[in-house]
């Protein structure tokens, strides 16, 4: 655990926020002053701090990067094995459901804010996330980041037997969620948290070791990963703007530093 008391977070688990934020050209030290920290409590592993801060924070993080689906992404652009709740279960998991209970037994000890729970039955089994404190701060960030994260896990370990339809997702907050087809059925509720629905047989499926970092092309050539990068950072930077329909070419050449033939 953190701390004694409920509600607290490891200050580290904010690093692939304030990567992201980084990438996309934002400064964050204000932001991190605003909430009281700096970027040495984010090295720091025992620094903890209450959800009230986390939730703040990326929310902050979204504004700055003008990306309202900014913890999504971050779950898409990290590598899953480097970050610490879900580095062992990555590591020494032999099946699904293997990598379910290393993670919901180490997920305390980085944050005392949520439980985690997996309830199998015959036909499905349901991994949960409940929040065990109330904020001022609504976690639309980090609720999007655990949305993100848990598809892609699911999909990953899954590998060749994925079948989003088979899926099903329960969120307070499906406006975390970008407009775009995941092809996992999306529901919203008024519990405190998500739950991720799926076969109960995947759990049995054997972890095939793969590479978790996000997916990239890879080519021998230098000139050509040069090429992808470039492509790859405008992605990046035009992802946050795709959802305006009211854009024009215009606003995003403006927006990425190009001008228009």
């Amino acid at each position: 655990m953190p701390t004694k008391h409920d509600g607290f977070i490891k200050a580290q688990l904010l690093r692939p926020f304030v990567d992201l934020a980084m990438a996309r050209g934002c400064t964050v030290d204000a932001a991190l002053k605003l909430y009281g920290l700096t970027r040495t409590d984010l090295r720091d592993p025992e620094k903890a701090v209450h959800a009230e801060i986390i939730y703040g924070l990326t929310n902050t993080l979204a504004e700055k990067a003008k990306d309202p689906h900014l913890g999504y992404h971050v779950a898409d652009s990290f590598d899953m094995k480097t970050w610490l709740p879900t580095q062992d279960a990555f590591e020494n998991a032999c099946t699904i459901g293997d990598y379910y209970t290393r993670f919901l037994l180490n997920v305390p000890q980085q944050a005392s804010s949520v439980r985690h729970s997996l309830t199998v039955t015959a036909p499905h089994a349901s991994y949960s996330v409940t929040r065990t404190v109330q904020t001022h701060q609504r976690p639309v960030q980090v609720e999007g980041f655990g949305i993100g994260l848990h598809i892609r896990t699911l999909r990953h370990l899954s590998h060749a037997h994925w079948q989003a339809d088979l899926v099903h997702l329960e969120t307070p907050y499906p406006e975390a969620l970008p407009k775009m087809p995941t092809g996992v059925n999306i529901e919203h509720s008024n519990v405190s948290g998500l739950s991720l629905t799926f076969p109960s047989s995947w759990l049995t499926l054997p972890v095939q070791p793969q590479d978790s970092s996000p997916n990239r092309p890879s080519t021998s050539a230098a000139s050509a990963s040069r090429d992808i990068s470039i492509i790859s950072t405008l992605r990046t930077a035009a992802r946050p703007l795709l959802d305006d329909r009211t854009l024009t070419e215009q606003d995003f050449a403006d927006a990425l530093g190009l001008s228009l033939p």
